[in-house]
């Protein structure tokens, strides 16, 4: 499973990937056969002292699907935390249930 990062305005540093790459990783490795690249950004908005760290998650099943994942919090990890256990269970839903093409969840989108 490849996991590539793209930040707008927040940086990336080596301790933020592995963190990204663990918390995707063990929401997945059921899954691990079927997804084959995941593509993560970050943003952030609100004023300073008050700003939402929003973060999208855009994972490639071996099939040729995508699942997107969105979710914010008040820190870059509690983005990465929700985002990763969402796009986990929309994953899993799919895998139960690949008759459905699209349905909303929350903030979670599969498409």
């Amino acid at each position: 499973m490849q996991v590539n990062v793209k930040s707008r305005a927040l940086p990336v540093t080596e301790q933020t990937r592995a963190y990204l790459e663990y918390r995707f990783f063990y929401d997945l490795v059921p899954h691990s056969e079927e997804v084959v690249r995941i593509d993560v950004q970050f943003g952030a908005s609100g004023t300073a002292g008050h700003e939402t760290v929003h973060c999208r998650a855009l994972a490639t099943l071996a099939s040729g699907e995508t699942i997107e994942a969105l979710a914010a919090g008040t820190h870059l990890y509690s983005a990465i935390d929700r985002t990763a256990q969402q796009l986990g269970v929309l994953v899993a839903a799919q895998s139960r249930d690949v008759r459905t093409r699209s349905r909303v969840l929350g903030d979670v989108m599969v498409r």
